[in-house]
């Protein structure tokens, strides 16, 4: 999935529990990639771009230092947008260790007949569609998504 599905289903998560998302938020949305992906593409250290930071380990281990360093309310929020990359990963292609280290079972093998790319790239029209839509329903001045409820 491209970094734009992985900002709409954090900012769709924060929405959907109450929260306004922040800048944070979006940052927090690509953490696994940013960490995962270097060890397989750059550094060639790994076959699978989805290892410890694409596990459920590598979300509490998150949440910890999150909850380490933060105030309660803006960890939970960070700590959701990084699982929100999971969960959509998991949506897109199926293909999350979950439970890695333990095991490296994913719930699907890897598909090269290019029906998931094509899946995906629907997925990702639709998550610009919906974050160009949250932008254009935003009051700039209280942040905040409009709705016909008077003040």
């Amino acid at each position: 999935m491209f970094p734009i599905g992985h900002v709409a289903s954090a900012v769709l998560l924060a929405q959907l529990r109450g929260r306004r998302p922040s800048l944070a938020t979006v940052v927090s949305s690509q953490i696994p990639d940013l960490l995962d992906k270097p060890f397989a593409w750059v550094l060639r250290r790994s076959e699978s771009s989805h290892l410890l930071a694409h596990s459920l380990i590598g979300w509490l281990l998150f949440r910890l230092l999150a909850a380490s360093a933060l105030s309660r309310q803006r960890s939970a929020e960070l700590s959701d947008a990084y699982l929100s990359h999971l969960l959509a990963d998991e949506l897109h292609h199926g293909r999350v260790p979950w439970l890695y280290p333990v095991s490296t079972a994913k719930r699907r093998a890897r598909d090269r007949s290019g029906r998931v790319l094509r899946i995906g790239l629907i997925l990702e029209v639709l998550s610009a569609g919906y974050l160009a839509v949250v932008w254009l329903l935003t009051d700039r001045d209280r942040g905040v998504a409009l709705d016909n409820r008077s003040d």
